[in-house]
C-alpha cells in the first residue's frame, strides 16, 4: 500500500468517527486495524508544569523517548493486557465528563493551576482545544458529594500545549495520530485539608473525542477509582477489555501549601479534695512561622470526672470540651482554665489536643497531658452528749455537740439520735428531724476546729433512767472513729422523803388551830 493509500485511509476513518452517534463519543477503543501517520508537525512543546506541583495524578507515558520522532509515547496493553480503551470521551458537546479524586494536607492548598490531558485523534502538535470546564467535589458525584468549586462556565484555556506524548498501542507503536496536550486552566482557589474529587470536560474543533487518555502504566490493568459521566449519570471509568479494569485519569495540580505553623498544648492541672473542685489549666501556643487558622483546642474528660466550668467560652458535650481559637498568630498563645471535680478518690490522666486549617511541622507537640489525684478529705469529727434530769412529767434537756478537730474541712456531716422506748420527744432548737424514733441532724459542711450544738428536749411520764446515744457520720476520712459517738445516761426520778405536805382543807384546820392556842395562851395570862 502506497503512503498516500495509507493517508486516505486514516482520513477516512477520522471523518468515519464523526459520523458515529453521540453514545459512540464514550470510548474511543482499540481495534487492531493498522494506523498510517501523519506527516510531521512542529508546534511548540509543554515543559512542564512552571510552578510547585502539589499533586501528580499520573503517570501517563510508559516509553520516554521511544514515539514518533523521538516523542514519548503512552502505550494501551492491547495486547498484553486485553485493554481496549484508549481514550474516554469528555466532550462538551455531548455532555460527557471524567472524574478523580485527589487529597489535600493539613494546611491546605492555594492553587493557582490545574493542566488537564487530552487529544483528539487526527490532530497535527498545533493544539485543536478552546476550552476545559471542570468543578471539585467535597466527595464522590456519583455518591453524595457536592460541588464545592464551581467552574463548569468556563469557555476558554489558558493555555493548551503539545505535551510531547503520543496516545499509541502495542500494535500502534510509533504512531502520531493522537498527540496528548496538556492544557491548562490558570485559578485561584483556596482548598482546606480533605479528600476532593475533581470532574472536567473539554471541548476541540475535530470530530473525534475530545479523548481523556487514562493513567498507564506498565503491567498494570487497573489504575485508580476514575469516573465517568455520559449525558449527566455518573458510572465507573472502565476499559473496554475483557477484565474491565477501571482506570485512573492524569491531571496536575500547581500552587502554594497553605500557612504553616507549629503548635504546641501543655496541659497543668491542680490536685483536688473528693466533692472539690481542681483546675486544669490549657495553653496552645503557635510556634510559626505563620499565623495558624481555625484552631480548635478539643479535651475528652475521662470516665469519673465532672466537668464544671470554663473561662474561654468553650462548649461542653459531654464527655468532650471544645474551645474554638480562632486564628493564633506566630508567637502568640492563648489559655483556659477548666474546672473539674469528682466524687470518688481517684488518679486522672487527662490530654487536651490542638489542630487547625495550617499545615504544622511538628505535629508531635499538638497534645499535652497531665495526671492529678482526687483525695479524700481527712477530719475527725467527733460528738458529745450531756443531759439534765428531772421529775416525771417535766422536760430533760439533752445538748449534742459536734466538733471537727480537721485538719480538713468535713462534709456531709450527720448526727443521729435514736430516741430510747419510754422517753418522748419534744422539741430541738437546730432543726433536726424526727421520725419516731430517730432524730436526724443533718450538719452539712463543718470547718476544721469548729463546732456546732442541738439541745434536744424529752420526757417521761414515768420515773425511770434511760440512756441515750448520739452518733457522727461525715464523708472522707476520719482519723479517730472511736469519738463518733457519745452515750449519755439521766433520769426522771420522784423528789426525796420530806415535811409532810398538806391539802387546801388541811391548812385550813391548821390555821384554825393555831389561832386556837394563841387565844388560850393570852386568856390564861390575861
Amino acid at each position: 500500500m502506497t503512503t498516500a493509500s495509507r493517508r486516505a485511509l486514516s482520513c477516512l476513518a477520522i471523518l468515519g468517527l464523526a459520523a458515529l452517534p453521540v453514545w459512540a463519543q464514550s470510548h474511543e477503543n482499540f481495534t487492531g486495524a493498522p494506523e498510517a501517520p501523519l506527516p510531521a508537525s512542529n508546534g511548540p512543546i509543554w515543559q512542564g508544569p512552571e510552578g510547585t506541583v502539589l499533586w501528580n495524578n499520573g503517570p501517563l507515558v510508559t516509553h520516554p523517548g521511544a514515539g514518533f520522532g523521538g516523542a514519548d509515547e503512552s502505550r494501551l496493553q492491547s495486547v498484553s493486557l486485553t485493554m481496549n480503551t484508549i481514550g474516554f470521551g469528555h466532550q462538551v458537546l455531548n455532555n460527557n465528563r471524567v472524574a478523580d479524586d485527589f487529597t489535600v494536607p493539613a494546611g491546605g492548598w492555594n492553587i493557582n493551576a490545574i493542566t488537564f490531558f487530552a487529544y483528539q485523534t487526527g490532530s497535527t502538535t498545533t493544539s485543536t482545544f478552546t476550552a476545559v470546564n471542570f468543578r471539585i467535589w467535597n466527595g464522590p458525584p456519583n455518591a453524595g458529594g457536592m460541588v464545592v468549586v464551581d467552574m463548569s462556565g468556563l469557555a476558554t484555556l489558558s493555555s493548551s500545549t503539545f505535551a510531547n506524548i503520543y496516545r499509541v498501542t502495542e500494535t500502534t507503536i510509533g504512531n502520531n495520530t493522537r498527540p496528548v496536550f496538556a492544557n491548562t486552566q490558570n485559578v485561584a482557589i483556596n482548598l482546606g485539608p480533605g479528600t476532593y474529587w475533581l470532574d472536567w470536560q473539554t471541548n476541540g474543533t475535530l470530530a473525534s473525542g475530545p479523548w481523556a487518555p487514562p493513567v498507564t502504566m506498565i503491567g498494570t490493568a487497573t489504575t485508580g477509582n476514575g469516573l465517568q459521566s455520559l449525558a449527566g449519570t455518573w458510572g465507573l471509568a472502565l476499559d473496554t477489555g475483557a477484565a474491565m479494569a477501571q482506570q485512573a485519569f492524569p491531571f496536575i495540580i500547581e500552587g502554594t501549601l497553605g500557612a504553616s505553623s507549629d503548635l504546641a498544648v501543655t496541659k497543668s492541672c491542680t490536685n483536688g479534695s473528693v466533692g472539690g473542685n481542681a483546675t486544669c489549666t490549657i495553653t496552645v501556643t503557635n510556634n510559626g512561622p505563620d499565623s495558624a487558622n481555625s484552631v480548635v483546642v478539643t479535651d475528652s474528660l475521662p470516665a469519673g470526672l465532672t466537668y464544671v466550668s470554663n473561662d474561654c467560652g468553650a462548649g461542653f458535650a459531654n464527655p468532650t470540651l471544645t474551645w474554638n481559637v480562632g486564628t493564633l498568630a506566630n508567637a502568640a498563645s492563648a489559655t483556659c482554665n477548666v474546672v473539674v471535680t469528682s466524687a470518688v478518690a481517684a488518679m486522672y490522666t487527662n490530654t487536651a489536643t490542638a489542630t487547625s486549617n495550617s499545615s504544622d511541622p511538628s505535629p508531635n507537640n499538638n497534645s499535652g497531658s497531665d495526671t492529678f489525684d482526687f483525695t479524700a478529705l481527712v477530719s475527725d469529727v467527733s460528738v458529745t452528749k450531756s443531759c439534765t434530769e428531772t421529775v416525771p412529767g417535766g422536760n430533760a434537756t439533752c445538748t449534742i455537740t459536734v466538733s471537727n478537730a480537721g485538719p480538713d474541712a468535713a462534709t456531709n456531716v450527720v448526727a443521729t439520735d435514736a430516741i430510747p422506748a419510754g422517753l418522748t420527744y419534744v422539741s430541738n432548737d437546730c432543726g433536726a428531724v424526727f421520725a419516731s424514733p430517730n432524730l436526724t441532724w443533718t450538719i452539712g459542711a463543718l470547718a476544721a476546729n469548729a463546732s456546732v450544738s442541738c439541745n434536744v428536749l424529752v420526757t417521761s411520764a414515768v420515773a425511770g433512767t434511760f440512756t441515750n446515744t448520739a452518733i457522727v457520720s461525715a464523708d472522707g476520712q476520719d482519723p479517730a472513729t472511736s469519738n463518733n459517738s457519745s452515750t449519755s445516761t439521766f433520769g426522771f426520778v420522784v423528789g426525796p422523803p420530806g415535811i409532810p405536805t398538806l391539802g387546801g382543807w388541811g391548812l385550813a384546820a391548821l390555821v384554825v388551830l393555831l389561832v386556837g392556842s394563841a387565844l388560850f395562851v393570852l386568856r390564861r395570862r390575861g
